[in-house]
């Protein structure tokens, strides 16, 4: 399973806009169609209208990823959803999160204003999962997540544990971050706003609402508190991958994924490599909006694979 890392910065790299289309074409490029010298991730694109589409995994469970980048709350974020099955753009079963759970689906968000300023991202896939990093706003180390796709789940014959993870759809600029990626639970019972599985461990039909657990010295932030960096002992740096809460039980494991257990050890995009218990592996720091925007948070992500 190969990972490719798509950065802004890259040639060719498509422009994230405050703009209807943008972001839609920035999931068009890195998992469909590639860019420059980057090959795409190997998704499929399966329906399709204007500034709509239909994102579906090249393997796994293989369901479905609608994004809607028409003119969301001013176009500033898109609105996303997943199914189990569609037979069309705006025909599917199985919603997740239900209409219920959220009545306009889940948003990602683009950008702080409703204009053509540019907007730096980051985009790391395999073929069956992939998480996209924003910095929708001008403050460094605020980056929001759209996350998608197959969690390893601990389920034997799990056919749905399949996870969505965005932010509010239609929340003003200033609690758009409400999009808790870098929250975390501490007691392994607690789901996070705005994170839905398609459905249960035991397969019954309907969408849950999940959350994200790590040992973490008692915080609910990732890297907001922790030991110092490097680690005294061992000059070290140390980290916990981060399970899948569903209810009162652990699903899986968010695949390449990790949280450092110490305040914020590395600076965004910074690399390292053969990190205690992953020989050979690198990993790079992602800088992520926290939820109450007063202290910045961090995760680490596996650029080198595979992450299953």
């Amino acid at each position: 399973m190969t990972i490719t890392v798509y950065k802004s910065t890259d040639g060719s790299a498509p422009v994230l806009t405050g703009q209807v289309g943008a972001l839609v074409n920035i999931l068009d490029a890195c998992l469909v169609n590639g860019y420059g010298s980057k090959t795409a991730a190997g998704w499929a694109k399966e329906f399709s209208t204007t500034n709509i589409a239909v994102y579906r995994a090249a393997t796994g469970n293989r369901l479905r990823l609608r994004v809607d980048d028409t003119a969301l709350s001013s176009a500033r974020s898109a609105r996303v959803c997943g199914y189990e099955s569609m037979s069309a753009h705006s025909t599917g079963t199985n919603l997740f999160p239900t209409l219920a759970q959220q009545a306009s689906g889940l948003g990602a968000f683009k950008s702080g204003t409703a204009d053509s300023t540019a907007r730096p991202w980051c985009l790391i896939a395999e073929d069956q999962l992939f998480y996209l990093f924003m910095q929708a706003e001008s403050v460094a180390g605020e980056w929001h997540a759209l996350v998608f796709g197959d969690t390893d789940t601990f389920a034997t014959g799990d056919a749905y544990a399949t996870i969505l993870i965005a932010s509010t759809e239609n929340a003003a600029a200033a609690t758009l971050d409400d999009n808790h990626f870098a929250g975390i639970s501490t007691t392994g019972t607690t789901a996070q706003t705005n994170h839905y599985l398609a459905r249960a461990y035991t397969g019954l039909a309907g969408s849950v609402a999940a959350g994200k657990y790590c040992q973490n010295f008692g915080v609910t932030v990732m890297a907001t508190a922790g030991l110092t960096y490097p680690a005294s002992v061992d000059n070290g740096l140390h980290m916990e991958p981060i399970r899948v809460v569903e209810s009162t039980t652990f699903r899986g494991v968010m695949p390449g994924v990790y949280c450092p257990l110490h305040t914020k050890p590395l600076t965004h995009y910074q690399e390292i490599t053969d990190v205690v218990g992953l020989s050979g592996r690198t990993l790079m720091a992602v800088g992520l909006a926290s939820p109450t925007r007063t202290a910045k948070a961090q995760c680490l992500i596996d650029i080198t694979g595979p992450w299953r």
